[in-house]
């Protein structure tokens, strides 16, 4: 079995998965090759940059202050924003979706967000006249970044 997906994978496949939504299943849901090895050689230069990946998104997303570290590599200070922090990033290094499909991010700086609260951001965002929506938490098997509590939004233009 490939790292990566070979196909590109259409709304009723993803709206499948997440509904499934077992480890097995959500680990359907990847990059293609080409996005992989750029993910991965991004995540490289992360690292050698940040003192953890939580950092960087703490840094470049959640925009924290910055310190060098030791080793010289950057470390998230204390949020001078005080409170919860909920910010929506357009991710970076999608899955390999539908052209039509938009795959964000809604990061919570201290803790999870409860489901109400996530529907209420959504519903903000993204109208449900305009829009269709598939969101789901990835089990910590699958996650990236353990550290920080996020959720992975999925959109589309509604369908005429």
């Amino acid at each position: 079995m490939v790292d990566w997906a070979t196909e590109v994978i259409t709304w009723d496949q993803i709206r499948e998965i997440v509904e499934i939504g077992t480890v097995e299943s959500l680990g359907k849901l990847k990059r293609s090759e080409q996005q992989l090895k750029t993910y991965r050689a991004f995540m490289d230069k992360v690292r050698q940059d940040y003192a953890s990946v939580a950092d960087f998104i703490k840094i470049s997303v959640l925009d924290s202050a910055s310190k060098l570290n030791s080793e010289g590599k950057k470390e998230a200070v204390d949020s001078e924003h005080g409170g919860q922090q909920i910010v929506w990033h357009l991710n970076d290094f999608p899955y390999y979706f539908e052209d039509n499909v938009q795959h964000w991010l809604l990061w919570s700086s201290d803790r999870p967000l409860e489901q109400q609260l996530v529907a209420q951001q959504i519903a903000a965002k993204f109208p449900e006249q305009q829009w269709e929506h598939i969101m789901f938490v990835n089990p910590a098997a699958l996650q990236s970044v353990l550290a920080i509590w996020h959720c992975h939004v999925l959109v589309r233009p509604k369908q005429q």
